[in-house]
């Protein structure tokens, strides 16, 4: 739903859950931050992927391969929830360490989360940095459509 645009539908089904079911499960959580990262709702997100990172870490049923997917998809998010806030060096941050924890073959997430790399080291006129993440960013779409559209539409 997330890549056919359809955030706000998605976002007001998963708060309208019971906060005990949707604390307990990884996927409702995680789709519930990205429709928050993409709505700009940012504020006091910490908590709850604090409690996210705790659920999976808990969980017994959750691979380890699986488990350090998630742990890097919620970087990705701690990354895009900075950029938002225009915390620049936290972008940076998290989204170096998302980059080392998410999976080779998640292009999609990889090339999310370059593209704001991108754009964090430009705005701190880093230019060279912001230039290599790009070019990661596109090389990374290329493994999922759309991270590719996503960064050609943001370098067009």
């Amino acid at each position: 739903m997330l890549q056919r645009g359809e955030v706000a539908t998605l976002k007001r089904w998963v708060e309208a859950l019971p906060a005990a079911l949707r604390r307990n499960e990884p996927a409702l959580m995680l789709a519930h931050a990205w429709t928050r990262v993409v709505t700009l709702d940012v504020e006091d997100m910490e908590g709850c992927l604090a409690e996210l990172e705790r659920l999976v870490e808990a969980r017994p049923d959750i691979l380890l391969e699986e488990r350090a997917a998630l742990r890097g998809e919620i970087l990705t998010i701690r990354a895009a929830r900075a950029y938002a806030m225009g915390d620049l060096e936290a972008t940076v941050e998290y989204a170096e360490q998302a980059l080392a924890r998410l999976p080779e073959e998640d292009g999609v997430l990889r090339s999310v989360v370059a593209h704001n790399l991108g754009h964090a080291y430009s705005f701190l006129g880093e230019m060279q940095a912001a230039s290599a993440a790009y070019r990661q960013a596109i090389t990374q779409g290329r493994r999922g459509v759309y991270g590719l559209l996503w960064t050609g539409a943001r370098l067009s």
